[in-house]
């Protein structure tokens, strides 16, 4: 346990570095301590499989749900569902069926486990480069979107997988009611499991309680649905996703609490994945190598699954886009054939299709260069078990056991590879194909000047109202002056601007949060842009409180 713990602030440290150069801190954590892992005296760390999906994945999935806005993935639904379920399996077939005709020993289930290993692109990486690019807000929902579904999809996949080639699930014999029931019973556990913490959370007070709670809340509901044979990722995503509904009711204090929490949970677990991962390089290839495969042979078939990996992606990109890019030509042409008005269902049928107008050029190619894998592929694969059951023989046979080695030794190639091939060119590529003007480029310009007149709005109501009820000694020109700075963070230097103006100020941007609250329920105001505003007015709301 100490050798773990120390292996934490080791990633910490090689994060905050990364960060500070503006490189992948997931790629410099696994080289880093891969070549660590060479060190004759460091030990080997052994984490049983389970314990990484069940300890690690369910915060990492909840805080993605909770972090995506339910009304942009409704909007964007056909390019997350196609790329988030679509493209996932046919990667795992694709997958599946080529390491059956180069590796003899896997079955075409056992290389779906593998298919289902090194499917899902890992948003961390991404979102994160996307965002000190300022890729445009469509580009940032479908990556974010997507990347939460298809670690559902693809770790259900998984499950379902491993259950039949190691025999851990005879719940139900037909593999299709299998799978049906492991997607539907974690989707019900998991919207009951969301309601339940809401519930919770109007019952409890105080902040740091109900942060708590909601940190326990994934584990809880990933081990009951796992109990039952259900999807435990289909349960936390679902959770997340009716949690994220509440965010908008959120007291300031809770709303402040649980995003510290959650950056700082967010941060130890990635950095401690991909540090793990790097420990064990050294001993993946002992490994490779006390077995019977041939160590060239793996690591060439490795490169080969790489290449199928990031090959796949930019094909049904444009397959997609090729299919988007008939209906809107059939819907545009449809226009003339409509009397239309606001009311139409025609109408809004239509304008529904603009939103998902096919894809630019440069939206395609940076979406079909955003592969990168991560989190997920490294957790499955060290997941694998090492025999059939828990009935079998605790050494493995030879069969279990390469295929325990193949794939670990495979899924970290593709992980590392996409890492190191695509993280290190996405930024440069985005340079080259987006021009400032467009990444920098405001699309919610609109919904940022309704926020930004709800405001002002807010704030003038309280005020008109403050100078009606004490005119005398109502100082207005003061006040105006003591809010711009404000607004401008400048306010605090002087002690009588905030004896003046405090109980005020409060009462304004209450007022602010209120509104905005009910404006973003009534979908008056776009999520996101509602999000940014009740983040800086909860900053505002605490920095009054500590006077």
């Amino acid at each position: 346990m100490s050798y773990l713990i120390i292996l934490a602030f080791v990633g910490l440290i090689i994060t905050s570095v990364a960060k500070r150069i503006h490189f992948s801190p997931e790629l410099i954590c696994v080289i880093v301590m891969g070549a660590v892992s060479f060190i004759p005296w460091v030990p080997d760390l052994e984490i049983d499989g389970d314990v990484v999906l069940e300890i690690i994945l369910p915060p990492l999935l909840f805080s993605a749900a909770r972090n995506l806005s339910g009304y942009k993935f409704a909007k964007l639904r056909t390019p997350i569902l196609y790329l988030g379920v679509g493209m996932i399996f046919i990667t795992a077939l694709v997958v599946a069926w080529f390491t059956t005709l180069i590796a003899g020993f896997m079955t075409f289930t056992s290389g779906l486990i593998l298919g289902a290993v090194v499917a899902p692109p890992d948003a961390v990486s991404s979102v994160s480069i996307g965002k000190k690019m300022h890729l445009p807000d469509k580009i940032m929902t479908i990556l974010t979107g997507e990347s939460l579904i298809n670690d559902a999809a693809s770790l259900t996949l998984f499950s379902f997988a491993v259950g039949i080639v190691y025999h851990q699930n005879n719940f139900i014999s037909h593999p299709v009611l299998l799978f049906v029931w492991t997607c539907g019973i974690g989707i019900v556990i998991g919207v009951v499991g969301g309601f339940i913490t809401l519930l919770v959370r109007k019952v409890l007070k105080e902040p740091n309680l109900i942060a708590v709670f909601t940190l326990l809340m994934p584990f809880a509901v990933y081990t009951w649905c796992e109990d039952i044979h259900g999807s435990g990722v289909l349960a936390v995503v679902a959770a997340g996703f009716v949690v994220e509904r509440s965010s908008f009711t959120a007291t300031h204090a809770t709303r402040l609490q649980e995003q510290s929490l959650w950056r700082s949970v967010e941060t130890l677990l990635d950095a401690f994945v991909f540090s793990f991962v790097g420990l064990q390089l050294r001993f993946i290839i002992n490994s490779l190598q006390a077995s019977e495969l041939d160590t060239w042979w793996t690591i060439g078939v490795g490169l080969l699954v790489l290449l199928v990996v990031l090959i796949i992606r930019p094909i049904m990109v444009l397959g997609y886009n090729a299919v988007r890019l008939i209906i809107y030509k059939v819907s545009f042409k449809s226009v003339n054939k409509f009397d239309f008005n606001v009311s139409d269902k025609s109408t809004k049928r239509f304008k529904n299709r603009l939103e998902n107008a096919p894809m630019s050029w440069r939206e395609f190619t940076i979406l079909s260069w955003t592969g990168m894998r991560g989190v997920v592929t490294l957790a499955a694969a060290s997941s694998i078990p090492m025999k059939l059951s828990e009935q079998a023989t605790v050494v493995p046979t030879s069969s279990e056991f390469k295929i325990h080695i193949f794939v670990q030794v495979v899924g970290l190639i593709v992980a590392l590879g996409t890492l190191l091939i695509q993280g290190t060119t996405l930024p440069f590529l985005i340079k080259k194909i987006l021009p400032p003007e467009i990444r920098d480029k405001d699309n919610l310009e609109g919904e940022w000047g309704k926020a930004r007149k709800l405001m002002e709005q807010s704030a003038l109501k309280v005020i008109e109202n403050e100078a009606e009820t004490d005119p005398d000694n109502f100082d207005k020109e003061h006040f105006e002056e003591v809010w711009k700075q404000l607004d401008t963070n400048q306010i605090g230097k002087n002690k009588r601007d905030i004896s003046f103006v405090s109980q005020l100020l409060q009462e304004i941007v209450e007022t602010q949060r209120e509104d905005m609250q009910q404006a973003a329920i009534d979908g008056n105001v776009h999520p996101d842009v509602a999000k940014e505003y009740l983040d800086r007015l909860d900053h505002r709301i605490a920095s009054f409180t500590t006077h």
